[in-house]
């Protein structure tokens, strides 16, 4: 299938582990768009789910797509194309409806664990509310339920939730060996290969100048007959280690890498200069990662890398305290996902399973396109490139 890039708002993911069972529940008759918000289509351990907030949801998914496919040319979306076992379609119904659900389980808890909005956190969703709604067409408004109301009990059910998320993950192990955490950066000269002779950079005169042109060249070219027999051109090594070699010495006697490779681009060399921050606890990330971190600072040494080139590394910070302690934080957030999903699974197997009404659920079908682009302002069609209608989810 064509690749697919999404962007969804809610922070959580269903943990594989803590999928609840569900009961099913039946419904006849179809539900007109303007009672969505009064219709409820699941519940779990309590907390409604209304169709107005899964269809706004399933609406941006939808909306998503179908800008991707005409930003990039695609044609139009195939939902019935199958995907993952399924369709496309049900596919990401089926992720909106996991977000919502357990959503839904979080916010039926934050009474029992004390956990509530902060005004700032109210604000927040104001704010976000009124700049995500400026982003609708009317017809996605109409088609996604998203009036201010619904769009606001989705910011807050999504902010409610992530706070409950905060309180269900707080009491991890703080504790750390910061040695094993250790950073060091390196600045790197690398030595690429040779650049190939460019067949298109010729000069041609003007008809005007082709006389003067071809008189200079006779001249050169006798200029250069004259010392052809003295001198022989100089050919570049092209062995890269052995060049790599002089290098070191050159950068041993004070020359300065960006300096070094600048003479090398000069003498037809593709080189570059740039830095590179190595952990303790990632030293397979890069085949050279174990030789640079080995350095102290001020400590040089190379690295012959086959095809990739030859790097000549120099550390220049052998403790980089900021990049250390956001290893450190990035451990902490891994042991908050563990301890959140481990408290979930239990949570799940202590409620009563959710209920779904899955006629209204199947009510929700992707048949009717509701992306439109946007007209082109005069300042866009006069050369920015493209723009595209922006939906933004709650975050």
């Amino acid at each position: 299938m064509k690749k697919r890039i999404l962007s969804h708002g809610l922070i959580l993911a269903l943990a594989a582990s803590s999928t609840a069972s569900v009961l099913l529940t039946g419904c006849t008759k179809t539900v007109p768009l303007e009672e969505y918000d009064k219709t409820v289509v699941a519940s779990y351990n309590g907390w409604d789910i209304t169709m107005a907030e899964a269809n706004y949801l399933c609406r941006i998914e939808q909306h998503q797509m179908e800008e991707f496919y005409t930003y990039y040319d695609l044609g139009d979306v195939d939902w019935s194309e199958e995907y993952e076992g399924t369709t496309l379609e049900n596919y990401d119904k089926n992720r909106v409806m996991e977000k919502l659900l357990q959503t839904a389980l979080l916010c039926s808890k934050a009474q029992e664990y004390g956990v509530s909005l902060s005004e700032e956190d109210k604000e927040k969703i104001a704010t976000g509310v009124e700049n995500t709604r400026k982003n609708y067409s009317d017809f996605f408004v109409e088609q996604a339920s998203a009036s201010e109301e619904v769009v606001t009990k989705v910011y807050t059910n999504n902010a409610l939730a992530n706070r409950v998320w905060e309180y269900m993950a707080k009491d991890i192990d703080l504790t750390v060996n910061e040695e094993d955490f250790l950073h060091k950066t390196c600045d790197y000269l690398l030595l690429r290969g040779i650049k190939e002779d460019d067949p298109d950079g010729i000069t041609v005169p003007s008809e005007e100048g082709k006389e003067e042109a071809s008189s200079a060249e006779s001249k050169e070219e006798a200029s250069s007959a004259e010392s052809a027999e003295g001198s022989e051109p100089k050919e570049r090594e092209t062995d890269l280690v052995k060049v790599m070699e002089n290098v070191e010495k050159e950068f041993e006697n004070g020359k300065s890498l960006e300096e070094l490779k600048e003479e090398l681009i000069a003498e037809g060399y593709d080189a570059l200069v740039s830095y590179e921050t190595i952990g303790k606890n990632e030293l397979d990330k890069h085949a050279f990662s174990p030789t640079a971190f080995a350095l102290s600072e001020g400590e040089h040494a190379t690295f012959d890398a086959g095809n990739d080139g030859v790097y000549l590394f120099c550390c220049k910070d052998d403790d980089n305290e900021q990049a250390k302690q956001d290893a450190i934080e990035g451990e902490y957030a891994n042991r908050r996902t563990a301890l959140f999903e481990e408290n979930y699974k239990k949570l799940t197997e202590s409620v009563e399973p959710y209920t779904l009404n899955v006629r209204l659920w199947r009510g929700i079908r992707f048949d009717v396109k509701i992306y439109t682009s946007p007209t082109p302002s005069p300042e866009t069609e006069s050369g920015s490139g493209k723009s595209a209608e922006g939906v933004t989810e709650a975050k």
